[in-house]
């Protein structure tokens, strides 16, 4: 009995199937969003570079077409945010990254009296998934200030 119900329920699935016109499967991985160390302390015109890859997260794969998109919320204080080699980025505007691997700068104008910088990035895949990112610099006073 149990060898006719196999083939029986095989063949109903294929039926099943058989009426639709395509099949959308959707392979949607979480990600998460690694920096290497960075100089969080910055003298006047000192310019951070932050090294950033994307992740695989608890499903622990990425899917190779998915695309990967930032933008930037400054909190405290002001300055230039640039995805290495590119023209500075704007607040809240979303940007293409250029890959898993990516560099960006960050160049604090210490002129506007706040002397903690605070960004927040949110990273969006092509499913809208979301991961944000704190980073923060201080400024590195000199001696002749201190006295």
């Amino acid at each position: 009995m149990e060898k006719h119900i196999k083939p029986a329920l095989l063949l109903s699935l294929l039926f099943c199937c058989a009426g639709c016109s395509s099949i959308d499967v959707r392979c949607a991985f979480d990600f998460g969003v690694e920096t290497l160390p960075y100089r969080q302390t910055l003298e006047e015109g000192g310019i951070a570079e932050v090294y950033f890859e994307i992740v695989p997260g608890e499903a622990g794969c990425l899917h190779d077409s998915t695309r990967y998109n930032v933008r930037y919320f400054p909190s405290e204080g002001e300055g230039q945010l640039r995805l290495r080699g590119d023209s500075v980025m704007r607040p809240n505007v979303l940007y293409r990254l250029p890959g898993r691997q990516f560099v960006m700068t960050y160049m604090p104008d210490w002129g506007k009296a706040a002397s903690t910088h605070i960004l927040e990035l949110v990273f969006i895949d092509s499913y809208e998934h979301h991961q944000a990112v704190t980073l923060t610099f201080n400024q590195q006073h000199s001696e002749s200030d201190e006295k």
